[in-house]
Order: structure tokens, then C-alpha cells, then sequence
């Protein structure tokens, strides 16, 4: 059937940001009868600066290629750009498919912390790979084999700013810092938290900055284990801006 897995996300390095040079197509096909399919990446501009744009790293580094159809493997780099240079956030995902010829398929950022790779021709979804945001700081701090993750996403994790964790299932306490708008830089529009919980062993958990209109002024914490059901919420608490 169809597979979706992160077996070269790891490889991409970190110089993907839109003013770099990509093309705009190649064709690493190299069949004589014309059975090919086509890859794309997904541009879809926003209001001024911000947007989000998809590329392919592999099998051909350009915004579109053509590619034998058959079993095809392809790693995507997505750039979400939120007007502050420095701040663009690039997410990679891996995925191993059947491409069927004559077809077009697009990948972009639709998923919740995933990419999603969808037939044009069919307009189906064909698989959703859970993407590695590049440059992140991951730290180690288990010390057994029953451990969990916490990812920050638009949140620091340690004073050493690590974006994830891997730590002992438990109990947990931390402390978290958060930005709290996406176009505004970070170093002046920080907030922090504190957090209490028992991390399962095998589980994911995430935190998401406080969104506008700021309803709700606190910093939430998800369990994002199970794909299927979506994330569930834990906890919400009260932020306090840093200064």
C-alpha cells in the first residue's frame, strides 16, 4: 500500500529559505515510454511577507519534478514564512510511494505536525509523514528505556533553549518559554509558564503558543500521540510576559 516514513529527513541541511536557489523543474526520468508522474510543492502566498512554500530536496532538488512512475522516494522541505527572516520556521518529511503514471502530486503543509503528499489527478490524500523542523535542539535527558517526548514547537524547552526533549516517563515539572505572535521577533515577545504532569512512556507532547485574539491568556499542553483521535489537551495555564 502506501507508506509514509522519515528515512532521510535527518540528510537536509538548513540552507532552504526562498531567496535560495532552487529550480523551478527537473526531470530525473529516464524512461522511454513516457510512463512518469510529477512531484510538486505547494507556494501558497499569504498577506505581505508571510506564506508558506514546499519544495523537493529528493529525488530532484527543484520545485517540481518528473519522476519514473512506480515506487518513488521523495523528501520535501517547507518553509513557513512569518515576515521575520531570522524567525522562518523549515520542516522536512520523507515519503515512499507508488507513483502512477500520467498522475500529479503536490505536497504542503495542510497536517497537524506532519506534510501531506495528495493526488491532483485523483484528489485524494495519499499519505501524511510527520515532519523533523530543521535546526531544532533536541536534548537527552533520559536515564531509563521508558521515556517520552515533549517538543516545543514555538517554545523553549531549557535555558539552553532546546526545542525538544527526551525525558523519563513520570512525573514533570517545567518551565516553558513561548512566543507569543509569529511576525513579531522573539527576543520581545517572549512569555513563560509553569507545567506539572506525568509523562506516559511512548507518548509525544507538545505546547503551542497563546494565538490571537488571546481569549485565553495561557500556554497549552497536548498529547499528540495518537495521530488518529488528534491531540488531546492536558493542561492550559497562565502566562506571564518576560521582559
Amino acid at each position: 500500500m502506501l507508506l509514509a516514513s522519515l528515512f532521510c529527513a535527518g540528510c537536509v541541511t538548513t540552507e532552504h529559505r526562498r531567496f535560495h536557489h532552487y529550480a523551478d523543474y527537473v526531470d530525473v526520468s529516464d524512461v522511454a515510454n513516457g510512463s512518469v508522474a510529477t512531484i510538486r510543492g505547494r507556494e501558497r502566498a499569504l498577506v505581505g511577507l508571510l506564506g508558506e512554500y514546499c519544495w523537493l530536496e529528493a529525488p530532484g532538488k527543484a520545485q517540481r519534478v518528473t519522476v519514473n512512475a512506480g515506487m518513488v522516494n521523495v523528501v520535501a522541505v517547507c518553509e513557513a514564512r512569518d515576515g521575520v527572516m531570522e524567525e522562518d520556521s523549515i520542516y522536512s518529511a520523507a515519503f515512499h510511494f507508488d507513483a502512477v503514471a500520467g498522475h500529479e502530486y503536490e505536497i504542503e503543509m495542510l497536517c497537524d505536525g506532519c506534510l501531506r503528499l495528495s493526488d491532483l489527478t485523483t484528489e485524494e490524500i495519499v499519505a501524511e509523514s510527520p515532519y523533523l523542523q530543521i535546526g531544532e535542539f533536541q536534548e537527552d535527558l533520559s536515564t531509563s528505556d521508558r521515556t517520552a517526548i515533549i517538543n516545543g514547537g514555538s517554545c523553549w524547552l531549557t535555558e539552553g533553549e532546546a526545542t525538544s526533549l527526551i525525558v523519563d516517563a513520570g512525573p514533570i515539572s517545567m518551565d516553558v518559554i513561548c512566543r507569543l505572535l509569529a511576525w513579531i521577533p522573539a527576543r520581545t515577545n517572549r512569555a513563560t509558564a509553569s507545567f506539572d504532569f506525568d509523562a506516559e512512556a511512548g507518548h509525544i507532547y507538545s505546547f503551542q503558543r497563546v494565538g490571537f485574539p488571546f481569549e485565553e491568556k495561557c500556554i497549552s499542553l497536548f498529547d499528540r500521540t495518537d495521530r488518529e483521535a488528534g491531540p488531546e489537551l492536558i493542561s492550559c495555564e497562565p502566562y506571564e510576559k518576560v521582559e
